[in-house]
């Protein structure tokens, strides 16, 4: 059995985000042996230990350039790209409102970052619109190794969504009070009052806890003001019956598997499966 090192900045046990509930839920139905490996605990000795493994990164802010760099030269690996890392900011976005306009594709980040992509043997998006605009940017990304994931739920977490009794819900709109300035809170707050809608503002909730608020909530207001690329709450929301406003920036809110709820379920029996064949051909493709 082959082995795998999975690298990211944070994992499910430091914080429990999208992007780390997405890779847990690959770790935990890999067919593989997994290490999971913090970006920032990576060294010269252990990539040599371990240069005949092959490699998936997640979130990777805190790898040494000079590690990305090895990489790039001589590894075999696949990323799981979750935001816009080409980007110092990791968001264009977020890049234009506080410092002006982004060239970060025609700096030293961009340029070893798109690098990093092009030599991954595979990589792995969480929408359509998300590869596109990395494709507009850097068009030398675009071929066979790219695919759309989106984010991915464990089976345990589909069937505790599907628990969950959403038959007696309030006439409250769930916003989520997140701090990152993407999810652009006081304008959706705004925009609730001025539509007369009777809302919450929820953070810091447990997991499990967060999904029983959603069941019995009218619906949810999501208004980012930046590109998202897949953001979870959506879909949880939207498989807890709930009614959504959401705008252009949630960038797989017009794909055709998030329509209806029994699209979502069968979408997202299928993602597992579909990374990890995706793996196993880059790691038979892989000769030692």
């Amino acid at each position: 059995m082959f082995d795998i090192i999975f690298v990211s900045d944070f994992f499910v046990e430091h914080i429990q985000g999208g992007a780390e509930l997405t890779s847990e839920a690959l770790i935990q139905s890999s067919p593989y042996k997994i290490e999971k490996v913090q970006s920032s605990h990576i060294d010269f000795p252990f990539v040599q230990e371990n240069k005949e493994k092959f490699w998936i990164f997640g979130n990777f802010a805190h790898l040494d350039e000079r590690i990305k760099l090895q990489f790039i030269k001589n590894m075999n690996y696949s990323i799981v790209e979750y935001d816009y890392k080409y980007c110092r900011l990791r968001s264009d976005d977020i890049h234009k409102i506080y410092e002006g306009e982004c060239n970060c594709e025609r700096e030293h980040v961009g340029k070893i970052n798109s690098l990093f992509f092009k030599n991954a043997k595979s990589v792995w998006w969480m929408s359509k619109k998300q590869m596109d605009f990395y494709h507009h940017i850097f068009p030398f990304l675009e071929g066979e190794s790219n695919n759309v994931l989106s984010s991915v739920f464990s089976k345990a977490t589909i069937d505790e969504i599907s628990n969950i009794d959403t038959k007696n819900k309030s006439d409250k709109w769930i916003i989520l009070n997140s701090p990152s300035p993407i999810k652009n809170v006081n304008a959706t707050i705004e925009y609730a009052k001025m539509n007369d809608l009777e809302f919450e503002l929820v953070w810091g909730l447990k997991y499990g806890d967060l999904l029983k608020k959603l069941g019995s909530s009218k619906g949810l207001v999501f208004l980012p003001q930046c590109k998202d690329t897949c953001p979870r709450i959506t879909i949880e929301a939207k498989l807890l019956d709930c009614e959504l406003v959401l705008n252009e920036n949630v960038q797989h809110k017009d794909e055709p598997w998030f329509k209806t709820k029994e699209s979502i379920l069968n979408h997202l029996s299928t993602r597992t499966e579909k990374f990890w064949k995706g793996i196993e051909r880059n790691v038979e493709c892989l000769e030692f």
